[in-house]
Order: C-alpha cells, then sequence, then structure tokens
C-alpha cells in the first residue's frame, strides 16, 4: 500500500477536477439499493485512477505543503496568488 503525503488535499484537488462528473441523488437509481448516495462521480475507471494518480505525484514530486503544519510553502503561495 502507498500512502500520500497530504492525502485529503490530494483528495479536494481530485474532486476539483472531477467537479463537472460530480453528481448527487436523493435516491439510489437501483431500486434493490436503500443506501443514499451523497456524492459519485461518473467518471470511467481509467479517467477517476489518472486523476488520481496525477494529484498525488505532482504532491510527492512539488512539495508544495510544509511537512511540519501543512501549510501551503511561501514558493506555492505565490505561484498561486494566495
Amino acid at each position: 500500500m502507498h500512502l500520500v503525503p497530504h492525502a485529503r488535499r490530494a483528495e479536494t484537488l481530485t474532486h476539483h477536477e472531477l467537479i463537472s462528473e460530480w453528481r448527487r441523488e436523493i435516491r439510489c437509481k437501483n431500486e434493490e439499493c436503500y443506501v443514499k448516495h451523497m456524492e459519485w462521480f461518473e467518471v470511467d475507471k481509467y479517467r477517476a485512477k489518472h486523476v488520481v494518480a496525477d494529484w498525488a505525484e505532482f504532491i510527492e514530486r512539488a512539495e508544495p505543503y510544509d511537512g511540519v503544519d501543512g501549510s501551503l510553502r511561501p514558493m506555492w503561495k505565490r505561484a498561486v496568488g494566495v
């Protein structure tokens, strides 16, 4: 198992990239399922894996977050205009 540093941030970035494929349903369309799915993405497995892997690799290689408190490093703040 491979652990991604700042995994929650990688997840958030993934969600932002896939926002146009984000879906929410009140009741599952499967009549045999009684679960209320709060969110899901209508995206094929290949694209989903690719997006997650890209953001995980970005975080590992670019190290945009401080290892101590998890804040965005100054160089990255400048890069994104924060």
